[in-house]
């Protein structure tokens, strides 16, 4: 969601570098990671925390983890609300939004909230 914010206040050029920036820490993180995971014999963050930092470091993890799927999953439903219904409009070429309810976030959030 941050992207193109990110870009429209940046630049082009500067929007570049930076993401490349980020691509090489990125890179290198991941390769940290697998680094640590084939030498300390563990496939899992937290059992990789545990084995750093005791319970406190698998503790960590795990509320990382956690965090990151709460954010990336309210990103995915803020979407749906507010930009799927545009969508819809947009594809269909509806001009009169009322009482549709496949025009109304609310029940779109709710039955992909349902099917997942």
């Amino acid at each position: 969601l941050g992207l193109s914010y990110a870009m429209a206040n940046t630049g082009i050029a500067l929007f570049i570098i930076l993401l490349t920036f980020v691509s090489i820490f990125s890179l290198y993180s991941v390769h940290l990671l697998l680094k640590t995971a084939n030498e300390g014999g563990s496939l899992l963050y937290e059992q990789l925390g545990h084995k750093a930092f005791g319970m406190v470091g698998k503790l960590t993890a795990s509320g990382s983890i956690t965090m990151q799927n709460i954010g990336a999953m309210s990103s995915y439903l803020f979407i749906v609300k507010y930009e799927l219904p545009l969508v819809i409009q947009a594809l269909m070429n509806i001009e009169d939004t009322n009482g549709l309810w496949y025009l109304n976030g609310d029940y779109l959030v709710l039955l992909v909230s349902l099917v997942l």
